[in-house]
């Protein structure tokens, strides 16, 4: 990958990383939020598969104001469900939550991972919105734990970065997140989340598909959530963080 010039005015942090065995199209699209984030100045740290050492990610992470996951889903979760990373290994969710460590208060986005946004690749058939929200939540839950004040999931493409401009044009994140929803999704659940490791300040909410049908044997996708508290705006340094 060329290397591309950095601004010269940097306030920020956010890095994007890429998980193992995951294809070339993934790392265009994280790319493409490293290059909307360089152009409101700040500084994006790298970690493009083969170059995504764990020790290396948790520096860079203390002062980052994104933190951008895009690959492959795990069940390495707290509760034996999905969460965790896989990047140059695999990332549990316990190590996440006992190594990672968030100062910024950051906003973590994970793209097409599965089960983040609830659906997962393997997925029969409608899983069920029960299922679908523990999936979301094991997988946020961690980063949550060590300071992220919000975590948004997405498996198409461009409604990420969509969401990540709301945030940074001054939307709290329950807004951002309504508006990359799509007109053939609806809204299964945005409600305070009753979860025993979360505070019910959190909020978790998800879409599916409008067009589902039952009768037909169609596979039912959940994929826009977030889990977070639905207030909550990047400060106002990010905000100035614009050219």
């Amino acid at each position: 990958m060329v290397k591309r010039k950095i601004l010269s005015k940097i306030n920020l942090r956010q890095f994007c990383i890429v998980g193992s065995s995951v294809g070339e199209a993934y790392e265009t699209r994280t790319e493409e939020i490293a290059l909307l984030l360089e152009s409101r100045n700040f500084k994006v740290h790298r970690f493009y598969d083969p170059n995504n050492d764990w020790e290396s990610i948790k520096k860079a992470a203390v002062n980052c104001t994104f933190f951008v996951y895009s690959g492959h889903g795990t069940t390495a979760g707290l509760d034996g469900g999905f969460g965790g990373m896989v990047i140059e290994n695999f990332v549990a969710a316990w190590k996440i939550k006992d190594e990672l460590v968030f100062k910024k208060q950051p906003v973590v986005v994970y793209l097409n991972a599965c089960g983040s946004a609830g659906s997962s690749a393997d997925d029969a058939g409608d899983i069920g919105a029960v299922e679908a929200q523990k999936r979301i939540v094991g997988t946020a839950t961690p980063f949550l734990l060590v300071g992220a004040k919000g975590f948004y999931a997405n498996n198409y493409f461009g409604g990420s970065e969509m969401f990540i401009k709301n945030m940074l044009d001054g939307m709290n994140i329950n807004d951002a997140f309504l508006k990359t929803s799509y007109s053939f999704l609806k809204m299964i659940k945005n409600q305070p989340i009753q979860d025993k490791r979360l505070s019910s300040i959190y909020n978790i909410a998800f879409t599916t598909d409008k067009t589902y049908d039952k009768t037909k044997k169609k596979k039912r996708g959940y994929d826009i959530a977030y889990v977070g508290i639905p207030t909550f705006k990047l400060n106002e340094e990010a905000i100035l963080s614009k050219k």
